[in-house]
């Protein structure tokens, strides 16, 4: 159960990253 809940979170994170890394770009552009 504990590794399972520790691949989704990874995943998870790895999926939240390049949103917020494109989010930031796309901001620094327009500004």
């Amino acid at each position: 159960m504990a590794n399972r809940k520790f691949s989704l979170g990874k995943t998870g994170r790895e999926s939240m990253a390049p949103r917020l890394r494109t989010q930031f770009m796309l901001g620094d552009a327009s500004n």
